[in-house]
C-alpha cells in the first residue's frame, strides 16, 4: 500500500518536546513518494474554561490562532519545499485526530508517542491506543527520543 501513500497526517502536540522525529519520518516518506503533509493541532477540551461561555470562547479562540501560528512556523522552518496543510480543530484529541484522518482522506498518520505507563496512562489514556484501534488508515508511531 506504500505506493498510495499521498496524504500524510501529522498530529502535533505542542509539549516541552519540540516535534521531531514524526516530522523527520514525515520529510521521508513525502519526498519519496510526493505526499502532501497535513499538519494537525487539536485544542483539547477544557472543563475548567467550560463553564464560562464568553471566557470559553475567547480562550479556544485564542488557542486555535496560537496553534495555527506555531504550525505555519513548523511548516516554514521544517517543511520548507513541501507541501503542507494546516488544520486546527476544538475537540478531544484523539477522537478529532481519527476523523481528521478520514475527512483529509489521509493515507498515513505518523504520531509521536509519549511513552507513559501505569498510573498516568490510565488516567490520562493514550491517544496513540485509540489510533491503533480506531484510525482508518496505517498508523506509524514513533518515539520522540531526545530532541
Amino acid at each position: 500500500m506504500a505506493a498510495g501513500w499521498r496524504r500524510i497526517l501529522v498530529p502535533i502536540q505542542f509539549s516541552r518536546r519540540l516535534p521531531g522525529a514524526e516530522l523527520e519520518l514525515a520529510r521521508a516518506i513525502a519526498r519519496t513518494h510526493h505526499a502532501k503533509i497535513l499538519l494537525l493541532h487539536v485544542v483539547p477540551l477544557s472543563p475548567a474554561v467550560a463553564a464560562d461561555a464568553s471566557l470559553a470562547a475567547q480562550y479556544y479562540m485564542e488557542m486555535e490562532k496560537n496553534a495555527e501560528l506555531k504550525l505555519r512556523k513548523i511548516a516554514r522552518s521544517k517543511l520548507k519545499n513541501f507541501d503542507v496543510e494546516i488544520v486546527v480543530e476544538i475537540s478531544s484529541p484523539a477522537a478529532m485526530i481519527v476523523r481528521q484522518a478520514a475527512k483529509l482522506r489521509a493515507d498515513l498518520v505518523i504520531i509521536a508517542t509519549h511513552g507513559r505507563t501505569g498510573i498516568k496512562r490510565f488516567l490520562l489514556g493514550s491517544v496513540a491506543e485509540h489510533l491503533v484501534a480506531r484510525c482508518p488508515c496505517p498508523l506509524l508511531t514513533v518515539r520522540p527520543g531526545k530532541h
